[in-house]
């Protein structure tokens, strides 16, 4: 007689638990209280999880489908960034994978803890200087090569003191632009407006300072600022064919290693015209834009020749 055995059939497992432990990126401590987030590579958008460390500093994600993941995280007082980031301020970093036989459940995430620069920006008497933006760029690259990318700012308060934070480990350039281009001080004393200064004290980028940033520890910068007489930025906006909005104007500068930033606010466009006023003298770019869609760049120079400024 012919038996029949039954056939015993195996699925694999069509979901998978994604944890670990977050533990100080400096000192391998454990941390509790960290937002840890779970990002779908598949759908961004709506397919996010998101769990808190407990005291051993571990987290846990179960019932996960099978595909590609993004895993971050972020705590009070270090870098938010993702899994094995392989530039702080480039969303590089390495995926989480769940298939069968990949180890995804004792994952350790090193969270590197922030720095700091904090400081004061002062005029030449040694008044503060309040209202001033504080751009911090971080250099990096190789010799020759050498790039400055975009980091966190702060802006001055009524004791011209800032003070900037989330800062990854690095060598860092300041840039002290005026949020507006007449200061409260300036208009006081009628001494002009503050230019773009760079650590510690100069408006030339070629000769720029940079200082040091540890993981974290807090950096302390000073900058010296010194008002300049002020000029006028004028112009014509020739006719352009598929505008969808409104016009309007920006000026940018140019800092140490190719950085670009904006100063100033936008000026709008009426009847093809503009006009900037109160621009300290200096190298600025002019751009156009249509409701916030950059149009094209042209150059100018804001210059100083008699009270009032000149048209440029």
């Amino acid at each position: 007689m012919t038996m029949l055995l039954p056939l015993l059939f195996f699925q694999a497992s069509s979901v998978f638990t994604v944890g670990g432990v977050v533990v100080n990126g400096t000192t391998n401590a454990p941390l509790n209280k960290t937002s840890v987030l779970l990002i779908s590579h598949a759908d961004e958008t709506t397919n996010k999880r998101t769990v808190v460390t407990g005291p051993d500093g571990r987290f846990r994600f179960d019932g996960v489908a099978k595909g590609k993941y993004a895993l971050a995280a972020e705590r009070n007082g270090f870098v938010s960034q993702f899994y094995k980031q392989r530039s702080l301020y480039q969303p590089y970093a390495s995926a989480i994978v769940t298939l069968e036989n990949e180890r995804t459940e004792n994952i350790v995430f090193q969270l590197i803890p922030e720095g700091t620069i904090t400081g004061y920006v002062k005029d030449l008497q040694g008044e503060p200087v309040r209202g001033m933006q504080v751009l911090a760029y971080r250099i990096a690259g190789p010799a020759g090569q050498k790039q400055a990318w975009t980091a966190p700012n702060g802006f001055t308060d009524d004791r011209g003191y800032y003070r900037i934070h989330s800062l990854a480990a690095g060598t860092y350039a300041l840039v002290v632009s005026p949020s507006t281009w007449r200061s409260e001080e300036a208009q006081e004393s009628n001494r002009g407006a503050f230019p773009v200064t760079f650590f510690p004290g100069t408006t030339e980028a070629e000769h720029a300072g940079t200082l040091r940033v540890e993981a974290g520890h807090e950096a302390k910068a000073e900058v010296l600022v010194d008002p300049v007489p002020c000029g006028r930025v004028k112009g014509t906006v020739a006719p352009l064919d598929n505008l969808n909005g409104s016009l309007s104007v920006t000026l940018t500068a140019k800092g140490p290693f190719g950085a670009q930033f904006r100063v100033g606010d936008e000026v709008a466009v009426f009847d093809s015209k503009f006009t900037i006023e109160d621009v300290p003298i200096g190298h600025y770019e002019l751009s156009l834009w249509d409701d916030h869609t950059h149009l094209r760049p042209a150059h100018g120079r804001s210059d100083q020749s008699r009270p009032g400024g000149r048209d440029r």
